[in-house]
């Protein structure tokens, strides 16, 4: 017993991607609720009833930024409670692991009746800044839409006879990679919950997409309190860089 208490954690020899699909839910809380956590903390029985999500994987993506700093933890067994510590360190490796244009697919077509809520569509980008973050500094005509089910696309298509362009978009529709975190924001029951982590998302979303996307991305970081309390501007163009 004694030597299993001083060996290190073999835990790092199961790393897994905590920017995946799943593992992100939780880092979406963890920022949209830092300074909750930083003043009362959190278990990790809380943090998975509070996400959604299953205990082991709460678990595994806590213990792995327990490791790299950027969670803390007090107590022991079922009275440890962890902290966020590095918020920013967070974050800014989130800027530099994830970039829409090469974690989706995407697809523009000629205008169309985008009747959102008939189609199962969810504003993104610049569209969603404007729609869910009452944004308006741009003077593009330009829709763009998550489309949860893209297994479903094809018979959008022929039963609204859209028009496929070849190149640029009047509607761009987007295969979610955060499928998940998208999902909880089409349940009426649990949008608002989770409109702070999509504001983030938005903000990752803009920050590499080709038209004018950092020119709204940055907009939206300096308009949301909570994104721009975890680091400076000039972090996430390093970051970019």
């Amino acid at each position: 017993m004694a030597r299993a208490a001083i060996l290190p954690m073999r835990g790092m020899n199961v790393e897994i991607d905590i920017y995946s699909n799943k593992s992100s839910l939780i880092l979406f809380w963890l920022l949209a609720n830092r300074d909750q956590i930083q003043k009362n903390g959190f278990s990790i029985n809380e943090l998975a009833r509070l996400t959604g999500t299953s205990i082991g994987l709460v678990h595994k993506v806590i213990k792995q930024l327990e490791y790299i700093g950027i969670i803390t933890s007090k107590g022991l067994r079922t009275n440890k409670k962890f902290y966020l510590k590095s918020p920013d360190q967070l974050l800014v490796s989130w800027v530099k692991e994830y970039n829409l244009i090469k974690k989706t697919k995407t697809k523009g077509f000629a205008f169309f009746d985008t009747n959102a809520s008939r189609l199962s569509l969810i504003p993104a980008l610049h569209t969603a800044s404007a729609e869910y973050f009452k944004l308006k500094t741009t003077n593009l005509r330009l829709q763009e839409f998550y489309l949860l089910n893209w297994d479903k696309l094809p018979k959008l298509i022929d039963q609204l006879k859209l028009q496929e362009l070849d190149r640029g978009y009047e509607v761009l529709l987007i295969k979610p990679y955060y499928s998940t975190l998208i999902e909880r924001l089409s349940d009426n029951a649990q949008r608002e919950t989770w409109m702070k982590p999509y504001a983030l998302l938005t903000v990752l979303d803009l920050l590499y997409f080709p038209v004018r996307g950092i020119e709204q991305a940055e907009t939206l970081f300096r308009k949301t309190d909570y994104i721009k309390s975890i680091c400076s501007w000039n972090d996430i163009e390093s970051a970019i860089r």
